[in-house]
């Protein structure tokens, strides 16, 4: 039987109310932050996709004082994390926190050590402990913990002294992947929540390597990663070898971002932004105006971070929260949905990388509030809520099984919103 999901979610859940329309101030859901540097200085910049390729700098730093090297939407999906090593009046590594609109805009979280070398940081993720982890050029991860502001620990240390870690991300199907680059050619491979080495996903295929990210959208093990100084992006299924050529583009690609349309956004040279679907179709294309001798090192998609879920556990119960964020859907109704799979379906003109078996209908339909509770309702004015979803700790036959979530908002229109998919294993 063929279920028309959205009228399904539609017709359970009733319809929202659409909020007046404001002019945005600073960035909005799905606009690109960039953030790089100058010959003297770190900027961090926003482009509106549908700015004509228009740039306007939201930070810009003294002179001479710091080189940025990643950037990432924060847990609360408003505020960007930034990580940099800061030049002057000494070297040093530093994550910091941008927020428009407060005073001042920058805070500086944690400064970070390699031993006795200064860190450079490369990147960060959120982990499901509320932890932010940290890769850095000189062999080590490092974790910041938000509940202890300016304390952060070695997390991790790579036997070979000269590894640089490009890049780092939390899945949970493997705890923490990284790309890292010890001679040639890069690798990719596992530590686990505690700091220990878990495996090696790839050595031989990611040749020249410049940017890794998880795709749960076909397959939960297929990682996406764009190489250079070719002009391909590529599809790896880790630990297989089978790597497949999703297309070739006009540009050098170094560093992409998924979107919530089943599609990724790549960054190239010649500041060149380009949007290309998981059958490697090229849908747009957009060239950045960068200002003069402007050098971009990451990117993000603002709003990105929809979805973000703590697991907790006490004596007799098992507790996964979710926290659904996204500000340009404030007081719109939402569902959020659990499936057993990530095959994907599409919503109208969207997509969600669910798949529809029996967890989706007793999700969706709210049959079971003990189990999963507060995720049919309606976002706040800030455009937040939190759903919980519990189970009996050592419970048979729920133990083992790998579990998908991701949510929607909508009105009377349809669907408007769709977030990531996380995926967790009930223990």
């Amino acid at each position: 039987m063929r279920v028309d999901t959205q009228f399904l979610i539609l017709i359970l859940l009733g319809c929202g109310i659409l909020p007046p329309v404001t002019a945005q101030v600073g960035p909005a859901p799905g606009d690109y932050i960039l953030a790089g540097n100058t010959l003297q200085t770190g900027q961090l910049l926003l482009a509106r996709p549908g700015g004509g390729g228009q740039v306007t700098t939201l930070f810009q730093f003294a002179p001479n004082q710091m080189r940025l090297s990643g950037v990432g939407m924060f847990e609360d999906n408003r505020s960007l994390g930034i990580v940099a090593q800061q030049l002057n009046p000494t070297t040093v590594g530093l994550l910091l926190k941008y927020q428009h609109g407060a005073i001042p805009p920058i805070t500086t979280l944690t400064s970070l050590a390699a031993g006795s070398l200064p860190a450079d940081p490369t990147s960060f993720c959120w982990d499901a402990r509320g932890r932010v982890t940290i890769s850095n050029s000189r062999q080590h991860l490092f974790q910041y913990d938000l509940s202890f502001p300016g304390q952060f620990t070695t997390f991790y240390t790579h036997a070979s002294p000269t590894s640089y870690l490009k890049s780092v991300q939390h899945v949970p199907l493997h705890d923490y992947v990284v790309l890292g680059i010890s001679g040639a050619p890069p690798f990719l491979f596992c530590v686990d929540e505690v700091g220990k080495f878990s495996r090696t996903l790839d050595t031989l295929h990611l040749q020249n390597a410049q940017s890794v990210s998880h795709d749960t959208g076909a397959f939960p093990f297929r990682f996406l990663a764009t190489r250079w100084p070719g002009r391909d992006i590529v599809a790896l299924e880790a630990g297989s070898g089978k790597l497949t050529t999703l297309t070739t583009l006009v540009a050098t690609p170094y560093a992409h971002r998924h979107t919530q349309r089943n599609s990724i956004v790549v960054l190239g040279t010649g500041f060149i932004l380009q949007e290309i679907d998981m059958a490697g179709k090229i849908v747009k294309t957009l060239q950045l105006k960068t200002p003069p001798s402007y050098i971009p090192t990451a990117f993000e998609i603002y709003g990105s971070n929809l979805l973000h879920e703590i697991h907790t556990s006490s004596m007799n119960q098992e507790t996964v929260t979710f926290t659904l964020n996204s500000p340009g859907d404030a007081n719109k109704a939402y569902v959020l949905a659990l499936s057993l799979g990530c095959r994907g379906m599409k919503l109208g003109k969207k997509w969600i990388n669910l798949t529809v078996d029996s967890f989706f209908f007793v999700s969706v339909t709210g049959m079971i509030p003990t189990f999963l509770s507060k995720n049919i309702g309606f976002l706040d004015g800030k455009g937040r809520a939190t759903a919980v979803l519990n189970w009996p700790r050592n419970f048979p036959p729920l133990g083992g099984l790998t579990m998908y979530a991701a949510w929607v908002s909508y009105d009377s229109t349809g669907i408007i919103s769709i977030s990531e998919t996380e995926h967790f294993v009930l223990p």
